[in-house]
């Protein structure tokens, strides 16, 4: 799995502080910010199926992926795309789309990040039985095991959140 970061968007507004606090959480959840991320952000629109409907058709030819689909909340869209993530980059998407979400009565919900990245797990594995070493993670491993670790210990992904509002 990805790392990925999900951000409740209430609380920021759509300006730099928004987009600092989407830079930022980015950063201390340890996403690599030098490579390209996966960006979606989810407008809530309730009940309001035309509205919903709306405002999916005006981004259908933008660079905006859509998917519009109804959950407990009633109706939502989600747009992504990928991009490296900057902070001029995070203001103008934050932007965009709360400008999207009042134009068409919607409330920006959140903003998930994922990073693109494939971890090579058997390139990895491939270098340390070249090597004949362990990776560092492994070194604490515990020592009850009788040789080294097949296969790389998980690494664990944190969740961070911060609320938006219009």
């Amino acid at each position: 799995m990805n790392p990925q970061v999900v951000l409740p968007l209430a609380g920021y507004g759509s300006g730099e502080l928004g987009a600092a606090a989407l830079v930022g959480l980015a950063r201390d959840a340890g996403l690599d910010l030098r490579r390209r991320m996966f960006v979606a952000f989810v407008i809530d629109f309730a009940g309001q199926r035309e509205d919903a409907y709306a405002a999916e058709r005006s981004v259908r030819d933008t660079s905006w992926d859509s998917a519009l689909y109804g959950d407990a909340t009633g109706w939502v869209l989600r747009l992504s795309r990928s991009r490296q993530l900057t902070r001029d980059v995070a203001a103008a998407d934050l932007a965009e789309v709360t400008a999207l979400a009042a134009r068409y009565r919607g409330r920006v919900r959140g903003a998930a990040i994922e990073d693109l990245r494939h971890d090579d797990v058997w390139g990895e594995l491939a270098a340390r039985l070249q090597d004949g070493g362990r990776r560092a993670d492994d070194a604490g491993a515990d020592e009850a095991h009788a040789g080294p670790a097949s296969v790389p210990s998980p690494r664990e992904h944190r969740v961070a959140r911060v609320e938006l509002t219009p």
